[in-house]
């Protein structure tokens, strides 16, 4: 089946460097380099809908993601993450505490807590309605990706270059729930945290959680 394009959307000078679809479906954020800020962009139209300004941060934002009911927006720029509401477009919050460069972001499945990884291999867990600060703890390992879990807080894939494997943990006790026998150099999880996809060189897997 040949596609087609149904809309070119315009507004950024850069490279962009993040697209997230909401929820729902019914939206996508883009940031790009430069931009101080990130767009919410309506797919039928193409129209931008919103702007998430990067108010008093001249920094480009390298990674979104959206809260599980998609009222709100979360961008890593260097060391921390800003809070948008979507609605307004004002930023509700900034997640500051980091001393590495922020590299993942996850929510919990229930919207109540957001956990972030740094380049450190710190990962952090805040109070995503008021952006206060929980409690910090050590990955054992190269975390490569974080990812909702709909029983728990986001779950966790570590990567393990000597023995050659990858496990997928609990992030709040970091109990692996399963193992696969490749080291994998990127990866990505849908927002449940039940299908993950890996890659390694030329090579693309895709992973399945049970239980998770």
């Amino acid at each position: 089946m040949r596609g087609r394009l149904t809309a070119f959307l315009r507004g950024h000078e850069a490279w962009i460097t993040s697209i997230v679809y909401s929820p729902d479906g019914r939206g996508f954020a883009v940031c790009a380099d430069w931009d101080y800020g990130a767009r919410i962009y309506d797919p039928k139209t193409g129209l931008a809908v919103a702007e998430l300004g990067n108010y008093g941060n001249a920094l480009t934002l390298t990674e979104l993601t959206y809260s599980p009911d998609g009222r709100r927006v979360v961008g890593v720029t260097g060391g921390m993450a800003i809070v948008w509401d979507v609605e307004t477009g004002r930023q509700v919050a900034l997640l500051q505490a980091h001393r590495g460069e922020v590299n993942g972001l996850a929510y919990s499945a229930d919207g109540r807590h957001i956990v972030s990884r740094a380049s450190n291999g710190t990962m952090r867990y805040w109070d995503a309605q008021t952006g206060e600060h929980l409690v910090v703890k050590e990955s054992a390992g190269d975390v490569n990706a974080i990812a909702g879990s709909p029983t728990s807080l986001p779950l966790q894939a570590t990567v393990d270059d000597y023995e050659e494997e990858t496990a997928i943990k609990r992030s709040e006790d970091g109990v692996a729930i399963a193992w696969f026998p490749v080291a994998f150099r990127l990866i990505a999880a849908d927002p449940c945290g039940r299908r993950w996809a890996g890659a390694v060189g030329i090579h693309l897997y895709a992973i399945s959680v049970e239980g998770a």
